[in-house]
This record gives structure tokens, C-alpha cells and sequence, in this order.
């Protein structure tokens, strides 16, 4: 039995002519034969117009080449006066059909053309010929003319042994007995009947989910109207909701309004992001608060401690630069109309009299405080220089809703947040062991970005531990990719940080690990974190207990 391609012929075939061949075709030839029925190509290359081509069918033989063949059904006649062809319906009808030696030829050397310009057929020499097949009517001894030779006719009568037909055909166009060989006809397979499936990579589920949560975070700006009749406003919303997003934008706006405004965070990086962000269209000083107290004690000349090369103490970043703050503002002028203030909850309590010092208006100043409690991995004090009611925040615009659930099962408080985002892919546990963990990174980092066509830049390693201590140095290889603790990090390299250095900050594509080395007393607080940093992805090398809706390996 031939290979046939397609296996079965399509229902819409209307053709009987072609419902008979194909079944002869396929009972009639042995397995060293490939048929291929309803072949169409578009050939065009170098320079040439494209060319549509077509086949009722191709046959392929490893030794004696490729028969293209044009087939017509019914009775079969020409006038010679015209030139015109015709073929009899069923009910007697005469039908003007295309000169079908002329079609098989033109068919022919489109398909010719095609496989000299296709790279996978290109190194072959197929041997082609042509054929025209009548299976419904015997031609006999008549002679059709000098462009239809006998053995290039194909009657019912010859079709009685549909391979002694082919063989024949095929026989008299290569008659120097070259052979393709079989891997020629594997290349003919996959030009004229490729099998593949086109997957959804990750690369395209991210493009179409930025969009939709890039939207939802706009749609939060509507917030800042609310807010506008407000002074002083303390925001609490919960991971992904915009906060920070909110917190840039009301920056921006006041700028433009005039006021002279900070924008004071606590983490180090989320300061660097945010400097960035409002580096075009707005006049805002932006810092995180231990560089606002460095600085402003800097201008102000007040000498601060010496402790190098040892780190400072606690007491160093609780009280001695907030202090310092709260003195330069004594010799310094001016202050701030406005100060909008991110990650408020890592605010000691002791903090908001030196950094509300510099407003000009103490009273009527500008104050803005945005704060996730969940977040709080620092255990700074609860209470704002703030008496108006919090207003609340409580839709993830971030995250996709299987990343959302694994994030709330970290949550503590009232009101759960809800998730607007898409479904997302679900989470991925790799339950490996540490020492498991660096082969199974490389293999991971390949399947993101080689075939899930990720981009190095849009991933994010996030780890309980500080470059010093955890296994992922900087430099560090995996494959073709490094490993950086650098922001941004540099081309074809992963960025890695530490979870509470990245609080703040998001990523496409985050991978959390070491989470073994997790302190317990902030265990669901980081983990809390570190999970509502994926936009689009999640994928935990390890354990990640207590989280609802993670999948496991893939």
C-alpha cells in the first residue's frame, strides 16, 4: 500500500475522477510509493513574480523520480478547429475545461521551480515528468498529439494496473535511471505535506497580557480624581494594584501644578526605577529615605559616623540619619510643597516627623502615604501622620489571576484582594533539591528563552539571600546566559536580587529560589513579595508551602 498523503481524501473533493484514482493509487501501489493529492505551492524567489502551481496529484518514487499528474473525468474530446478542450457531464453536458497537457506541463515546472528554491529539496535531483490521466474513458491507438506521448496518458485501460502505469511514466521521463533516493522524497514530504503544530509560546501569552494589564493600571489613575480634593491621604492597597504606578503619576502631576515635590520610598531599587520613570516631563526629587537623610546632611555639613569597612549598626539607620535629616532642615531651605511617599509601611514611626519637617506647610502641606501591610517585612511601626480614613485598593491590576491566587495565599488582613487580569499560565513548582537547583536552572533559563522566545531582560531570579551569600554569583554561567546582580543587567544576562531589594518592582517572568534559606518569623511576608512580582509567569525552584493553586513540574 502507498503512503498517501492526506491519509484519507477530504469530504469537499467533488471530483469522482480523483475519489477513483486516489483509491487506486492507494491499492494499487506498493509502500515505496508516495502519493500526495490536491498540491498546491506558491514558488517565486531571486527576483522572480511568484507563481501559484498546482496537482491533482504527485508521485514520488525513490528510484524513479517524481510524476506530476493532472486528472479529468468524464468523457474526454477537443475540437481541433478551436483548440478547445471539453469534457461531458453525467447528463450529457459538454464543459470547456483547460488543455490538461498544457496545465500538467506549466504545473510541472512550477514545481520544479519550488524545489530547486527551497533549501530542503534544493540539493536533490528529482528527475520530474508529467502525466495527464482520463480514468473514465480507453484511448486505445488514437493520438492525441505530438505534446501527448503514449506513455504520459494514463486511460482507463492502462489504470487497470495503476503501477505498471506510473512506473512506465516515470520511465520514460528519466530514462538515465538516476535515483533520487529516499531521502529526496522525505524532502519532497516535508515541502508538499509538512506536519507541524504551532504551540502558544510564553513570549506571546506576555505581549498579549502586557497589554491587558498595562490597561487595567491606567484604569487606576482614575483613583488620583478621587484623591484630588485631598491634602493628605494615606492609599493601602494590596500587591499589583498600582500603587506605585499611582504614587509616580500624582508625583508627575503636582510637578506640573507647580508644587515642589519628593517622592520618598524605602527600597534602594525601586528608588533608581521610580528616578527613571520621572527622569522626562517632571521636576521631582526622588530618593529612597536613608539617601534623602545621607544627602540633605551632606548640604547641611552634619558630620555622620565613619563605620568602614564594617557595615553600620541598626541604630545607624534608625535614628542617626533620620536625626540628621530632622537637623539639616533647620539650616536648610526650602523645603517641599508635596511628599509622596511609597512603601509607607516600612516606615519606622519615629521617620514621619523628620521627613513631614520638610514640608513648607507643615499644616497644609502635601502628603501622600501609599502602603501594603502585607509587605511590611521590616517590622516598622502602624501609625501615619494621617487622620482622614485610608482609602482602599483592593483590585490586583498586575498579576494574572493563577499567580493572584498563589499571592493571596500569602495574604493576612481583611478584604482579599480580587484579580482583574487574564488566566495566565499556571505556576510552576520544580520540586528540586538545592543541590538540584543550578542544573535545573539551566535547563529551565534555555526552555524560557531559546523556546518560549523570552527575552534574558524581562526575567528575574529572586532569592531570600544577598549577593554575598546565595549560590548565584555574579558572572556565574548557565549556558549560554549570565548571572547579574546589576541594574539594568547587561545583554544576554538574567538579573538576579534579593527579595526585599526587589520589593516595590516587577517582572515579567520571576523565579524564585533558595527559598530553604527563608527566615520563618517573615516567611509568608517575603513569600507574599516575591510572588506578586511575576506579571505573566511564576516559577518556584524548591517548595512553596502554604500557596494555593501552584502547579508542579510541567
Amino acid at each position: 500500500m502507498a503512503r498517501m498523503f492526506p491519509e484519507h481524501l477530504p469530504a469537499d473533493v467533488e471530483s469522482a475522477a480523483e475519489h477513483r484514482l486516489y483509491e487506486l493509487f492507494e491499492r494499487g501501489l506498493p509502500k515505496d510509493f508516495t502519493v500526495f493529492h490536491g498540491v498546491r505551492w506558491l514558488s517565486g524567489c531571486r527576483g522572480r513574480d511568484p507563481q501559484d502551481g498546482e496537482a491533482d496529484f504527485v508521485v514520488a518514487h525513490p528510484r524513479l523520480g517524481v510524476l506530476v499528474l493532472e486528472v479529468k473525468g468524464g468523457a474526454i474530446g477537443r475540437d481541433a478547429s478551436t483548440g478547445i478542450w471539453y469534457s461531458k457531464d453525467q447528463v450529457g453536458n459538454d464543459n470547456e475545461i483547460t488543455d490538461p497537457f498544457k496545465q500538467v506541463t506549466r504545473s510541472m515546472h512550477a514545481l520544479v521551480s519550488k524545489c530547486r528554491d527551497t533549501p530542503s529539496t534544493a540539493p536533490y535531483r528529482y528527475h520530474f515528468g508529467h502525466a495527464v490521466a482520463f480514468p473514465d474513458v480507453s484511448v486505445g491507438n488514437l493520438q492525441l498529439g505530438m505534446e501527448a506521448p503514449p506513455e504520459t496518458l494514463l486511460d482507463a485501460a492502462k489504470l487497470r494496473d495503476p503501477r505498471r502505469a506510473i512506473e512506465a511514466a516515470l520511465r520514460f521521463w528519466n530514462r538515465n535511471q538516476e535515483e533520487p533516493g529516499a531521502q529526496a522524497v522525505d524532502a519532497l514530504v516535508r515541502l508538499l505535506a509538512p506536519s507541524y503544530r504551532l504551540e502558544v509560546t510564553l513570549r506571546t501569552r506576555i505581549d498579549q497580557e502586557e497589554v491587558v494589564l498595562r490597561e487595567l493600571t491606567e484604569q487606576q489613575f482614575r483613583v488620583l480624581h478621587m484623591l484630588s480634593a485631598y491634602r493628605r491621604a494615606l492609599i493601602k492597597g494590596c500587591a499589583g494594584s498600582g500603587k506605585t504606578m499611582l504614587a509616580l503619576e500624582k508625583a508627575r502631576r503636582l510637578s506640573q501644578e507647580g508644587f515642589r515635590t519628593l517622592f520618598v520610598c524605602f527600597n534602594r531599587a525601586l528608588a533608581g526605577w521610580a528616578r527613571d520613570s520621572l527622569s522626562a516631563g517632571a521636576d521631582v526629587d526622588v530618593h529612597h529615605f536613608h539617601e534623602l537623610c545621607a544627602l540633605k546632611a551632606e548640604e547641611a555639613a552634619i558630620p555622620l559616623p565613619d563605620y568602614r569597612p564594617r557595615p553600620p549598626p541598626q541604630e545607624f539607620w534608625d535614628h542617626t540619619l533620620p536625626n540628621a535629616l530632622f537637623e539639616a532642615r533647620e539650616r536648610l531651605v526650602p523645603g517641599y510643597d508635596a511628599i509622596i511617599v511609597d512603601e509607607g509601611q516600612d516606615f519606622q514611626e519615629s521617620w514621619w516627623v523628620p521627613l513631614e519637617a520638610w514640608l513648607e506647610d507643615e499644616k497644609n502641606g502635601v502628603l501622600y502615604i501609599f502602603k501594603d501591610d502585607n509587605q511590611s517585612i521590616y517590622g516598622a511601626g502602624s501609625s501615619y501622620p494621617v487622620h482622614w480614613p485610608p482609602l482602599r485598593l483592593t483590585i490586583n491590576c498586575r498579576n494574572t489571576q493563577r499567580i493572584h491566587k498563589v499571592v493571596t495565599s500569602f495574604w493576612r488582613g481583611e478584604m482579599a484582594p480580587t484579580c482583574a487580569g487574564p488566566p495566565g499560565t499556571q505556576v510552576e513548582v520544580l520540586g528540586v533539591s538545592p543541590e538540584e537547583a543550578e542544573t535545573e536552572l539551566r535547563k529551565l533559563l534555555h526552555r524560557l528563552v531559546a523556546e518560549e522566545r523570552v527575552l534574558p531582560s524581562e526575567i528575574t531570579i529572586l532569592t531570600p539571600r544577598g549577593p554575598a551569600k546565595s549560590c548565584w554569583k555574579e558572572g556565574r554561567r548557565l549556558g549560554n546566559l549570565s548571572l547579574t546582580w546589576q541594574s539594568p543587567p547587561p545583554p544576554a544576562s538574567i538579573f538576579c536580587s534579593s527579595i526585599p531589594a526587589f520589593k516595590g518592582l516587577e517582572s515579567a517572568v520571576v523565579i524564585l529560589t533558595e527559598l530553604h534559606a527563608m527566615r520563618p518569623d517573615v516567611r509568608d511576608e517575603q513569600l507574599y513579595v516575591a510572588t506578586s512580582r511575576a506579571r505573566s509567569h511564576l516559577v518556584v525552584l524548591g517548595e512553596l508551602p502554604g500557596a494555593e493553586d501552584a502547579g508542579s513540574r510541567p
